[in-house]
């Protein structure tokens, strides 16, 4: 893809999956649908630097007739999950956050939806830098390709 001056390559290509309190009465079940999420405080990334993942949560929600309540807003990747296992609320979150093993935290996949999240990486259009084609590659194998 390309974008003003950058060719955008997708990396990954990751499910979104429910980050919940162990503790809460969903963790019962096998899969979570996002109607049973309709009263719950979520945490989210942040509107103001339009991430792709504040995007598709939000736009998944709204397939589903939900519009998030919006408890607290983070940036970093573990802090969803962090703030989810203090029960201040439910999350979000691309498949892959689950291998971060926050105590207090469960997850689980959402059922009724396919939607996913990509993981890209964007260089200048025509760059053909040797440092630039290394860490490409580096990245490409350390998160496996497309998917």
């Amino acid at each position: 893809m390309r974008e003003s001056g950058l060719v955008v390559r997708v990396l990954r290509r990751e499910p979104l999956i429910a980050a919940l309190p162990a503790s809460h009465p969903l963790t019962a079940r096998r899969t979570v649908r996002l109607a049973d999420l309709r009263d719950e405080p979520f945490i989210c990334y942040p509107a103001r630097h339009r991430s792709v993942v504040y995007d598709t949560v939000f736009d998944v929600c709204q397939q589903a007739g939900l519009v998030p309540s919006v408890a607290q807003e983070v940036g970093e990747t573990a802090t969803p999950v962090s703030f989810v296992a203090g029960g201040l609320g439910v999350a979000l979150v691309p498949a892959s956050v689950r291998h971060l093993k926050v105590t207090g935290s469960q997850f689980r996949p959402l059922a009724g939806t396919t939607r996913e999240v990509q993981l890209a990486v964007a260089v200048r259009t025509g760059e053909d830098s040797p440092h630039v084609a290394k860490v490409l590659s580096r990245t490409h194998t350390l998160v496996g390709g497309p998917r």
